[in-house]
């Protein structure tokens, strides 16, 4: 996801330093700040400068972050789930008052 819209983090390469991950169990801070996704690479998909990615200089890095991309696909999701959530709370109602009005005609 990083690399396709060129985002790194969720707010930024600095969570990956700021916040404890799996990524840092397994890679020093001096050898590599964030994950290579972030960095900036060329038509053929090879990063622009390794070292310029790894110091984060804002020309060989993605600076923004994803939240923005996550929280649209979480969004674009919710208002369908929750209508589906709905009809089925209405279509429970309705047996409920169903059952209930032959209960008390029996």
């Amino acid at each position: 996801m990083m690399m396709e819209q060129q985002c790194c983090g969720i707010q930024g390469p600095k969570d990956w330093v700021t916040y404890s991950s799996s990524f840092r169990d397994n890679y020093a801070e001096a050898v590599a700040p964030w994950p290579f996704l972030c960095c900036k690479r060329d038509a053929n998909y090879q990063i622009l400068s390794q070292d310029g990615c790894r110091i984060g200089h804002k020309d060989y890095i993605y600076t923004q972050g994803c939240w923005d991309h996550i929280s649209n696909a979480i969004n674009s999701y919710t208002w369908g789930i929750s209508w589906f959530g709905f009809a089925i709370l209405m279509w429970t109602m309705l047996v409920m008052l169903l059952e209930m009005y032959y209960y008390t005609t029996i």
